[in-house]
């Protein structure tokens, strides 16, 4: 189950998410808040979901992998990863927050503070590694022009 686990990001996002949930099941209701705050939540679940969708349809096109597990063959430096070096964990984590957001879940909120830090450790630190070994000059000009979130 663990080797699964470390090899799909989406399966760490649905746990980080049931964890938040889980905890805010034991809290007593906060005060009512607005229908209008909460549907401010919706603006990072949808930049989440595109970014998602954007950082997956460019690494199709360019005819590389965007799986963890798999090495790339090209480095990508365009559309999302333009303006952040790790789009799709990136969405993942606002998707998170924005759910949080639009339940009025602080505990919900913070499951996508906890995925950033354990994709952060688990595969950005080593991803890095790789691009590193794979396109050398070419990846640490991307990394200093680039950053790892936003």
């Amino acid at each position: 189950m663990l080797a699964l686990l470390m090899k799909r990001p989406p399966l760490i996002a649905l746990l980080c998410l049931l964890g938040g949930l889980s905890v805010n099941s034991q809290l007593s209701p906060g005060p009512p808040v607005s229908g209008f705050f909460r549907g401010l939540g919706i603006l990072p679940i949808g930049m989440g979901i595109w970014l998602v969708i954007k950082a997956v349809q460019t690494f199709e096109q360019r005819g590389t992998t965007h799986k963890p597990e798999e090495t790339p063959s090209t480095l990508i430096t365009d559309g999302p990863m333009r303006v952040s070096r790790n789009p799709m964990y990136m969405g993942m984590a606002m998707l998170l927050a924005g759910i949080g957001w639009l339940m009025v879940s602080t505990p919900v909120m913070l499951s996508g503070l906890v995925f950033a830090l354990i994709v952060q450790k688990y595969f950005i630190l080593p991803e890095e590694e790789t691009l590193k070994d794979l396109f050398g000059d070419e990846y640490m000009a991307y990394r200093s022009r680039v950053r790892r979130w936003l």
